[in-house]
């Protein structure tokens, strides 16, 4: 009952704040905007989201074989494709697509138990790779004073020091035993299934380290996945004739998906567009064009989610064959 309420209050959320954004604008205008896009550059929007998947998969499969799993990177693609699916319509949301994909590598692995029970932390381990690229990415914005930051003014040293000791973390919690005592600290607490949880992680970091090829190889693809997935918005932008730039893009992108680690909607669905509409607004594009932008950005991947449910039907009711 808990499950079903909680997922009901995420839904509410969302509509809540899809109604938000769509009260503040003129509807008859932003059907205008939505139908004035290019189809061209939607087209080309679609094929680099696909890229961004793609390099989330290369991402997933260099962390895979350090435990020495040889899925091929196709086979990794559809079962990406298909989280996407259950990440939309399961009330888990991204906790679901990822552990629904974590037992599709678990079945297809021939390993032991523990070995399988690994491959569902490194689905975790992939997640935090994603969004240490992100907060990487942005790191450099505030290394470098770029202009884009002058918008989170009079907090953006507060925002760039967090940003900053956040990549920090993520880097010697991943490539180092540097935050190893938080973890031994934390163990001590009272709860045998976390005492027993937190040994697993332990244990698989300290593996997962000794091959940081394989884990720098995965950063890459985490940092080229960030860079794709602004270009993919930008091109939207460049559809719609918005005059603003790639790394402002990229800047409003980044921040918009760090927005849907929190768990508060239906897929991240109204955060993320919520925050690319406001920080699109700051930087003086018109409101109507900013939710046209960013509801286009969300049917991309609303397409990339269907195609992931038609690959789940074909192979699970269709024909049972393997990927």
């Amino acid at each position: 009952m808990n499950r079903k309420l909680f997922y009901f209050l995420k839904v509410a959320v969302t509509v809540f704040l899809i109604w938000l954004l769509f009260s503040k604008i003129d509807f008859l205008k932003f059907l205008k905007e939505i139908g004035s896009v290019k189809i061209s550059y939607f087209i080309l929007a679609f094929f680099l989201m696909l890229a961004v998947w793609l390099a989330n998969t290369l991402r997933w499969k260099a962390l895979l074989e350090i435990f020495d799993n040889k899925l091929s990177v196709f086979r990794l693609f559809l079962y990406n494709l298909s989280s996407i699916f259950y990440t939309t319509v399961l009330p888990g949301g991204k906790l679901a697509g990822d552990t629904v994909r974590a037992y599709q590598v678990s079945k297809d692995h021939q390993g032991a138990l523990h070995e399988k029970k690994r491959l569902f932390l490194l689905i975790f381990i992939d997640r935090a790779m994603g969004l240490l690229g992100l907060v990487l990415f942005l790191s450099f914005y505030f290394i470098f004073v770029f202009p884009a930051i002058n918008i989170l003014r009079p907090n953006s040293f507060f925002a760039g020091v967090l940003i900053l000791l956040s990549s920090l973390f993520g880097i010697l919690l991943v490539f180092s035993d540097k935050l190893d005592w938080l973890i031994i600290f934390l163990k001590k607490m009272p709860w045998v299934l976390l005492r027993n949880f937190l040994t697993f992680v332990l244990d698989s970091l300290n593996i997962c380290r000794v091959n940081k090829l394989k884990l720098l190889k995965s950063l890459m693809f985490s940092l080229i996945s960030v860079f794709l997935s602004a270009l993919s918005v930008y091109a939207m932008a460049m559809g719609l004739g918005l005059a603003i730039n790639y790394w402002t893009i990229a800047f409003i992108n980044s921040l918009a998906v760090i927005l849907i680690v929190i768990p508060i909607t239906v897929g991240g669905i109204g955060l993320r567009e919520g925050g690319i509409v406001y920080l699109l607004i700051q930087f003086g594009i018109d409101s109507t064009k900013a939710l046209a932008l960013s509801v286009l950005n969300l049917s991309v991947m609303m397409i990339l989610a269907l195609v992931g449910g038609l690959i789940e039907i074909y192979f699970q009711f269709l024909n049972k064959k393997r990927y």
